[in-house]
This record gives C-alpha cells, sequence and structure tokens, in this order.
C-alpha cells in the first residue's frame, strides 16, 4: 500500500471534519465540484502528458492559497504574509471524499521556482542576525505544528516550510507607506520595533492585525527593497523616510535619543494608567470601608490613595517634560529643515546672478533691448505710412454725393412708411366695432342678422 493511501486512513480514522479553511476552498469558483478529483490528486505526471492541467492545477492552489492567507481565512496562524507548509495545513485541508491534497508540495516548489514565493530564511538571509528572533519563531512554530498527531502521522512527507508570499508583501509594504508618509513631526518618524508593531499592526489594512512576523517582512521589505525604511545595527531602531526628504536614510544621535525618550512616553503613559485605575480601586474600597464601619482599613487604603496621588502626579510631571522635549526636537528640525531650505535657495541665486555677469552686463543687455525696441517702432512708423497724395479730390467728392444720396432716400423711404402707417390707424379709428362674441371674427351685428334669417 504506497504511502497516499495510508495518510488517507490515518485521516479517516481521525474522523476529520471540513474546516473553516477547507469550506473558504470549496466554496473558491476555481474549485468546482468536476475539478476536485484532480485538484486534490497528484498531478505531478501531467506536468509531461498535460501542462495545460498541470498549470491549471498549480494555479488554482496558488490563487486560493494566497487569498485564505490574505482574507485571514487560515484560523491557526496570525500572519497574512507567510504561508506555513506544515501538517497544520494539511489537516484543515483534509476532504473526507477527497482525502489530503498531494499536490500542495508541487505548488509549492513551482511557486518558489517562479520567484512568486521565497522560503522565510532566504527572505532575510542578507540580515540574518538582525532578524534571528523572526526565524526561531518560524522553527518553533514548525516544531509545535509536527508534535503529537502530525508527527506520527507524516513521517515520509513531512512539510516545515515557510514562503513569504511577495504579492501580499508588496501590497501590504505599499498600505503601510500610505499610513506612515502623512505623519508630518520628525519624532513620528523614529520608533522601537515593538511601538512600531503597536502603533501600526491593526491600521495598515481594515479587519487585519498583523503579526509581528509580518510587520517585520514589510519593515524588511521597505529597508532592502524601496529605501524607504532605515534599520539600526541592533534591529531595535526603526526610521521611516519622510514625505519631504529625499537624502539617503541613516541613523542619527538625535534618533537613538528620540527613540530613547519614546520609549520612557510610552512607560509613563502605561504608569500613569495603571495609577489611575488603582485610585479608583481605592475609592470603591474606601466607600466599602466605611459602609461596613471598618475605620483602620479605611484609613489605610486611604493613605494608599494619597501615596498613589503623590506618585500619580509626579509622573504626570515627567510625562509632560518628555512630551515638552520631544516636541522641542519636533520644533528644531522644522527650523533646521527651514535654514537648509533658505540655504538651498541661496545657492541658487548665487548661481543665477553668476550666470547674469553682473550688473554691467544686465545694464547692457538693457540698452541694446531699447535700441533694438526704438529701430522696431521706426520699422512699425514706415511701413504703416501711406501716401495720400495720390488720391484725387474728384474721386473724394464723388464718393461723398453718393453716401449723401443713399441718406436721403432712406429719410424719404422712412417717411412713406410712416404716412402709410398713420393712415391704415385712422381708418380703424373711424370704424364701428363692438366687443366680439364667443365666435371669433363675428361682429355682434352679423350675429343677429344670421339669427334673424334662421
Amino acid at each position: 500500500m504506497n504511502n497516499s493511501s495510508q495518510q488517507e486512513k490515518i485521516y479517516k480514522k481521525l474522523d476529520k471534519k471540513p474546516g473553516f479553511l477547507l469550506e473558504f476552498i470549496l466554496n473558491h469558483t476555481e474549485f468546482t465540484s468536476s475539478r476536485l478529483p484532480s485538484l486534490y490528486s497528484d498531478f505531478f505526471p501531467l506536468k509531461n502528458t498535460n501542462f495545460e492541467g498541470y498549470q491549471a492545477n498549480i494555479n488554482a492552489w496558488k490563487a486560493v492559497l494566497e487569498e485564505a492567507i490574505w482574507t485571514g481565512r487560515i484560523d491557526w496562524t496570525d500572519d497574512y504574509l507567510v504561508i506555513h507548509f506544515n501538517n497544520c495545513l494539511l489537516v484543515s485541508l483534509y476532504s473526507p471524499k477527497y482525502g489530503i491534497p498531494l499536490g500542495i508540495r508541487e505548488t509549492m516548489e513551482y511557486c518558489l521556482e517562479k520567484g512568486e514565493w521565497i522560503r522565510l530564511e532566504d527572505f532575510f538571509r542578507q540580515k540574518e542576525g538582525m532578524y534571528s528572533s523572526a526565524i526561531s519563531y518560524v522553527s518553533n512554530f514548525v516544531a509545535w505544528s509536527l508534535g503529537g498527531i502530525g508527527r506520527n502521522i507524516f513521517k515520509k512527507t513531512e512539510l516545515d516550510t515557510s514562503c513569504v508570499i511577495l504579492e501580499n508583501v508588496e501590497r501590504a509594504a505599499n498600505a503601510f507607506l500610505g499610513v506612515v508618509q502623512n505623519r508630518i513631526v520628525y519624532s513620528e518618524h523614529i520608533y522601537s520595533f515593538d511601538e512600531l508593531v503597536i502603533c501600526f499592526c491593526s491600521k495598515i489594512i481594515s479587519c487585519c492585525i498583523f503579526s509581528e512576523l509580518d510587520m517585520k517582512i514589510i519593515v524588511y521589505y521597505l529597508s532592502k527593497n524601496k529605501k524607504e525604511v532605515c534599520i539600526s545595527e541592533d534591529g531595535q531602531i526603526i526610521k521611516l523616510r519622510r514625505k519631504s526628504d529625499n537624502r539617503v536614510l541613516n541613523i542619527t544621535e538625535t534618533d537613538y535619543l528620540i527613540s530613547n525618550l519614546k520609549m520612557i512616553l510610552y512607560r509613563l503613559q502605561r504608569l500613569t494608567q495603571t495609577l489611575t485605575e488603582n485610585i479608583a480601586q481605592l475609592d470603591e474600597s474606601i466607600k466599602i470601608a466605611i459602609q461596613s464601619k471598618n475605620k483602620t482599613l479605611a484609613l489605610f487604603q486611604l493613605r494608599s490613595k494619597k501615596a498613589s496621588e503623590l506618585t500619580l502626579n509626579k509622573r504626570l510631571q515627567y510625562l509632560e517634560q518628555v512630551k515638552e522635549i520631544l516636541s522641542k526636537i519636533d520644533e528644531a528640525v522644522i527650523h533646521l529643515d527651514i535654514l537648509n531650505s533658505m540655504k538651498a535657495g541661496v545657492e541658487v541665486l548665487e548661481n543665477l546672478v553668476k550666470e547674469t555677469a553682473g550688473i554691467e552686463n544686465v545694464n547692457d543687455i538693457m540698452e541694446k533691448f531699447k535700441e533694438l525696441s526704438y529701430e522696431v517702432d521706426d520699422i512699425g512708423d514706415t511701413i504703416g505710412t501711406t501716401n495720400l497724395n495720390n488720391i484725387s479730390d474728384v474721386e473724394i467728392e464723388q464718393e461723398f454725393e453718393k453716401l449723401c444720396n443713399t441718406l436721403k432716400n432712406e429719410e424719404v423711404e422712412k417717411l412713406k412708411k410712416d404716412v402709410e402707417i398713420e393712415r391704415i390707424n385712422n381708418m380703424f379709428a373711424n370704424m364701428e366695432l363692438t366687443v366680439p362674441s364667443s365666435i371669433p371674427n363675428i361682429t355682434n351685428k352679423r350675429l343677429k342678422e344670421a339669427q334673424l334669417s334662421e
């Protein structure tokens, strides 16, 4: 009996029911009922006999797995950018009718070969020491997932590879840049990794909370491929490019100082929140002690409350001081940006002044311009001048008489029209007109004649 049939028998004994991931896959447009037998089979032989069918199966599994990861359909992992090929995945894909998908490994190897996916360890290889925690996290995760049932089931076909989906990384990285690049002040571009995760893991994509591993992948990708992020050598400080800054990013002493101040600020905020909650709880305890007439307990808790309030006031003062320092640093950076812009503007002006070759050259050019302007005006006057002596007086007189006759004829015609209009008006005025009846164009007199004739 071959290995795949043994695996299917074991799964049937486990009585696995279709899970969240399987339900999503079976409802996918690529996974029609007619294609399921082929998609769940070992379609590697099709590579030589029916390459189109082989390619179609590969594309279907690739599309559904990438979409499942991006939409959070794999409920045993919090990662949106990494797909873990292990026993947990095969358990999630197990179908009571078709068993486990035998082409998963082939799909993974094909996507790795095409460069659409990349092994997690290869993704971080150039800076492996910086993200060693990510590698250890993955190895621990795989070790856990291969434990128990999985270790006994898949002794010969263990999948222990985690692959970064580059298309998902690109989408997440662009969304991350869209969020962070709108920030203006300098300190909002300096973070520790923990602070970065807290601030942005839930703000990059709506309805998604990226894991620490996802955030490390995004930061590394933007640092290596986009040059939009700079990471300190110890991996603890992350600097984001400001929208107005086109210089090469590097970590400065100011960045270390800002990172430390923000860390202190975060701790103080947590501490003040805890103290505020403790004071509220002590208030309730004091009320209960007073109601129960336990004076000793009430006084003790009141003393604790006063001590907590004093501590809270001090911490709030420290908090305001740290905020003020960060505000002054941001203000100083703005001043420096303005100064650098003015300096660059002065250099541009200096170069332009050099190109003008001094005030004497400008005066010479202006004098030359005036001379040429006068010359152009003279040419225009000469061209526009006409010799009026060539026009005879007889022609002028004849033209004048012609115009006079035309105007006289127009006046005569106008008088004739006025006389005709006056005659028509008088004629209508002498006629005996009565109020018209309901029948149009018939006078009352004619109406009476018509009635008599009837």
